[in-house]
């Protein structure tokens, strides 16, 4: 599934029930960006919370 950072919580939350992975992506440029990634701990903290077994990738792109 792809949210381009769109997807409510709920959406998450339901759809981990599918799989356990989840890859997320994330542009390197936004990591200088303190509210972007506390928005970005604060998910995986939540997903975390719901489901302990579920395998984050993280994916850092730098589009230069």
């Amino acid at each position: 599934m792809d949210g381009q950072g769109l997807l409510k919580d709920e959406v998450i939350i339901n759809s981990l029930i599918l799989s356990n992975v989840l890859m997320i992506h994330f542009h390197h440029k936004d990591l200088s960006e303190k509210s972007t990634t506390d928005e970005l701990v604060n998910k995986i903290k939540m997903i975390k919370n719901r489901d302990n077994n579920v395998m984050i990738i993280f994916i850092i792109r730098d589009a230069t």
